[in-house]
């Protein structure tokens, strides 16, 4: 029973804390400049800011349209 106890010993602060963080941070997640730019950087393709990143939609306008996937990523 020691292994048990033992893996119940290091489970258990890991799980507390995805039950603990995950849900705040859906409830009160940090908007700072850093980290919109982090967040731009990485949904670009180019590595600098999305074009139009942080702009909202005007109601009713067309969506834009997704490059497509062999565009975006080489194969291999």
């Amino acid at each position: 029973m020691d292994g048990v106890e033992l893996q119940i010993q290091i489970v258990s602060p890991v799980a507390t804390s995805l039950l603990l963080y995950v849900p705040i941070g859906f409830v009160r997640p940090e908007d700072t400049p850093e980290r919109d730019r982090v967040l731009d950087r990485l949904h670009s393709d180019a590595g600098g800011p999305a074009p139009g990143a942080g702009a909202l939609a005007e109601p009713g306008a067309p969506a834009p349209e997704a490059p497509e996937a062999s565009a975006r990523q080489p194969l291999g």
